[in-house]
């Protein structure tokens, strides 16, 4: 909480030194703020209480899958480019003029998925190893041993 409120405090205090608004409209901009996150919070809060439990968490566990292959992805493409690992051939494929990473759902992609439009072999080998192992695991139950 003291990080957040800092950061609220050093915000209002650049609004606030750059002289351009009163003190009346920070007010009422911070109340109209305020008002509307609570309303928003509410809203989530009550919007994901009739979702049923089953459904909400095999969605985010879904959605977590997505986001650690896309990371694992990533990371590759990273090692890659600073020629720490091989690439295992050139571009597996090229789906820049299908959705390029460029444009807007590109971006949503490249960050919730890991989209690549030119993806190295290694990238998808480390995408399907990551989204195929966690899937087990998330899916069928740890390994007891």
């Amino acid at each position: 909480m003291l990080r957040e409120g800092s950061e609220t405090v050093l915000f209002l205090y650049g609004i606030a030194s750059s002289g351009d608004d009163s003190a009346g409209e920070m007010v009422a901009g911070g109340l109209l703020g305020g008002v509307t996150g609570i309303g928003v919070g509410l809203l989530l809060y009550r919007g994901l209480l009739s979702i049923p439990l089953r459904y909400l968490f095999g969605v985010t566990n879904a959605m977590i899958l997505l986001l650690t292959a896309g990371l694992a992805a990533q990371a590759a493409g990273f090692l890659v480019q600073a020629d720490v690992i091989p690439a295992l051939g050139g571009p597996v494929w090229d789906t820049t003029s299908i959705l390029s990473e460029k444009s807007l759902v590109g971006k949503v992609l490249h960050s919730l998925i890991g989209y690549e439009a030119r993806p190295a072999g290694v990238q998808v080998l480390c995408y399907v190893i990551v989204f195929g192992g966690s899937h087990v695991v998330v899916f069928v139950g740890p390994i007891e041993t």
